[in-house]
């Protein structure tokens, strides 16, 4: 059962009697052919990855989709060179997709700049930046009509269970 949805700064789900925290959601706008990416806390190079496999496997995704990924609201990032490069290789995004990647600390602005470098030779376009109006800028008319409301859409997947309770639990 999700108690809290993705607007909070965490989102925990009961597992009986075991909490457990979950560092990063994704809605897909099937009708504006955009996918809203979040994460939050500490980020792995296994999170990553589920994030990109299960957008592959969701059958509304297609890989021309637009894409916003939001890490405003990383407190850490344990993803290594060599998981950026496996990310790259198993993106899910293709030719026509356009994606805007939100990075305020300077660790998370360097692995996605990281990311950005070792997929130049991706059919998808993608750009690193340090805020969300800049994101929407660069984004364009791939940007959806209700940019404002994305942060306050109930997630259509979560991913990231962290096995652990979160603090004070």
């Amino acid at each position: 059962m999700i108690e809290e949805f993705a607007w909070k700064p965490c989102v925990m789900i009961k597992n009986g009697d075991r909490t457990v925290t979950m560092p990063g959601s994704y809605t897909i706008l099937a009708d504006a052919r955009f996918v809203y990416s979040r994460a939050w806390g500490v980020l792995t190079d296994e999170e990553l990855l589920e994030h990109a496999e299960a957008l592959r496997r969701d059958p509304r995704f297609e890989p021309s989709f637009a894409q916003l990924a939001d890490s405003r609201e990383m407190t850490d990032l344990a993803v290594s060179p060599p998981g950026v490069r496996d990310l790259a290789l198993r993106n899910p995004f293709g030719k026509g997709a356009k994606r805007a990647l939100v990075a305020r600390s300077p660790l998370a602005f360097g692995m996605a700049r990281m990311f950005e470098l070792v997929s130049h030779n991706s059919a998808d376009e993608i750009k690193v930046v340090r805020d969300l109006a800049e994101a929407k800028a660069w984004l364009g008319e791939r940007a959806p009509s209700n940019w404002d409301e994305l942060e306050h859409l109930k997630p259509d997947r979560l991913f990231g269970v962290s096995g652990k309770n979160p603090p004070g639990n």
